[in-house]
């Protein structure tokens, strides 16, 4: 049977999502400590993002892994990934549970920046 369906995906809602709010989207998706099966190393992650990013952003990242955020402008988008968390390229060999992906997506759908 052949049905009309439109298939999309994350990259696609999120770009979407930008674009119908009007404000610029950050995903972020806590990729280090869902690939991780070291329980230290994940209690290692969460104490050093503790106080370094927004307490909403690190208590929902921590409780779901994947969440998006709205910001106004592009500006503060970036400020604030910049300082919440290291780019992959930053992170030394056996620091990869740090890893946090992230996103930073316009209205007009663009991408912004992205950490990896």
């Amino acid at each position: 049977m052949k049905v009309n369906v439109d298939v999309f995906d994350k990259n696609d809602w999120v770009e979407q999502l930008a674009k119908n709010s009007g404000k610029v989207v950050m995903h972020l998706r806590a990729d280090g400590v869902l690939n991780c099966d070291d329980a230290e190393k994940i209690e290692e992650v969460w104490d050093f993002y503790y106080g370094k990013c927004d307490n909403e952003v690190y208590n929902m990242l921590k409780q779901f892994g994947e969440i998006f955020c709205y910001f106004m402008t592009n500006e503060q988008a970036i400020n604030a990934l910049e300082d919440w968390f290291p780019r992959k390229s930053q992170l030394l060999d056996g620091e990869e549970h740090f890893y946090i992906y992230a996103n930073v997506i316009s209205p007009d759908m663009q991408l912004v920046m992205s950490n990896e």
